[in-house]
């Protein structure tokens, strides 16, 4: 089953890899989020061989790791008693659609719309996209953050789905920027500024 954790992962990682994104989940407010992810049930290395095999290139050894490990899937979101879903159609500021940080991953028990396989077909079959990867989204966004075949991140909009946008950062850093991020959007749902800025 999708399991509620986060920890170390079994399979040590290269020196500080995790460190930023362990030290967000060290200070966070674990009373304001669910937080879940596949548990004893991540990706193996020949599932990841697979996958690249499958894409054509490989991913990032950062990403590679994070998907061989228990926070494969991983998906954080702001409680719904502090941040209910908002409504489709509310006239809001576009922050505050966005209540959660997917990392999408291979792992078998992930579901459909976790899953990294999932969202290489959807590149393909809806916008005819086959060098770009999803691998990241916030909750509420259509924009999603993807792997260019030589291991580059962009930020893809569907709105502009030619023209997506380099991030300069690696996948950890990425990471553990949303985290924060997501937990200042937090901050502000709870002062009511969603409210102010309508």
């Amino acid at each position: 089953m999708f399991k509620r954790l986060f920890g170390k992962p079994k399979q040590a990682p290269p020196v500080n890899f995790y460190e930023p994104v362990n030290r967000f989940f060290a200070t966070y407010d674990k009373s304001s989020y669910s937080v879940v992810a596949a548990g004893s049930a991540p990706t193996t290395e020949q599932g990841v061989l697979d996958f690249e095999r499958r894409i054509g290139y490989t991913l990032p050894t950062q990403f590679r790791m994070f998907t061989m490990s228990p926070h494969c899937g991983l998906y954080i979101q702001v409680k719904p008693e502090i941040w209910p879903q908002p409504e489709p159609y509310a006239i809001r500021p576009v922050w505050s659609f966005q209540r959660g940080v997917v990392v999408y991953g291979l792992s078998p028990v992930l579901p459909p719309e976790f899953s990294l396989q999932y969202w290489h077909e959807f590149m393909f079959t809806q916008h005819g996209i086959d060098n770009l990867l999803p691998f990241m989204s916030r909750e509420g966004s259509q924009e999603k953050y993807c792997f260019t075949p030589t291991k580059e991140i962009v930020l893809w909009d569907p709105a502009m789905p030619e023209d997506p946008d380099k991030i300069n950062l690696s996948f950890v850093e990425l990471l553990t920027n949303e985290l924060y991020a997501l937990d200042e959007r937090r901050q502000k749902k709870q002062r009511g500024e969603d409210l102010e800025q309508a």
